[in-house]
């Protein structure tokens, strides 16, 4: 099923597996690249994803070509538990370290311009200035937020800055993260969403009602998450 915002198309599909479906499209994309340039999630929901990438898809995708980078980050060090770069490491990143993969130092002041020079040195630019990510791997909270921009946060309304430190009294640490406009300059935009407690967010995407709808792109969901479409 597809709907439309503006930035264009969006499509809904709904698998039983939604995480080998999305870890087989990806490996054709990144075949038929010859320096794919991949923003990954954090959050629980991938998890699942990179461990299969690491298991099944070792060697179907030429990692030695991908530069990875993250969607973003709480301000923690790397080796803290609420750690994205750490999900990243113990799943995917140490069973593939021929990749080239880039980490937000979100303990760090300055985190964000950091990570924003290092989009613009690595990932190649479109005709407005913008880096342009072949992929952006995206998920959604509960709340209706995508990596983390949050309801109701200033990085919502972002339209200068590629990586800003987000802040919202409901969280336990201050984030950093991937704005709108490198987001929207990205050539696919994938949401990996499961579980029924999403369900009311997914609908509410679907008419742009929340941060994720706000962005077209592919949905890979389950069952659970897509039964309120």
């Amino acid at each position: 099923m597809t709907g439309h915002n503006g930035q264009g198309e969006t499509e809904f599909r709904v698998y039983e597996d939604p995480f080998r479906a999305l870890a087989e499209t990806f490996a054709d994309l990144a075949a038929s690249l010859d320096r794919p340039c991949v923003a990954l999630s954090g959050g629980s929901t991938p998890k699942r994803l990179y461990t299969l990438w690491a298991r099944d898809f070792r060697r179907a995708i030429p990692w030695s070509s991908i530069h990875l980078f993250q969607v973003d980050e709480r301000c923690v060090p790397p080796g803290h538990p609420a750690s994205n770069w750490r999900l990243l490491s113990d799943t995917l990143l140490g069973a593939i370290p021929e990749a080239h993969a880039y980490r937000i130092e979100a303990e760090r002041p300055g985190a964000a311009r950091a990570y924003e020079n290092v989009l613009r040195q690595h990932v190649p630019a479109n005709n407005d200035g913008i880096p342009c990510l072949d992929v952006a791997l995206l998920g959604m909270g509960a709340d209706g937020h995508t990596a983390s921009l949050f309801p109701g946060t200033p990085a919502l309304e972002e339209r200068e800055r590629l990586v800003v430190r987000n802040e919202a009294p409901q969280l336990e640490h201050a984030r950093n993260t991937l704005t709108f406009p490198v987001l929207e300059a990205a050539h696919h935009r994938w949401f990996l969403v499961t579980g029924s407690d999403k369900a009311d967010a997914v609908a509410a995407a679907k008419g742009g009602g929340n941060p994720a709808g706000r962005l077209s792109g592919v949905w890979f969901l389950d069952p659970g998450a897509a039964q309120g479409l």
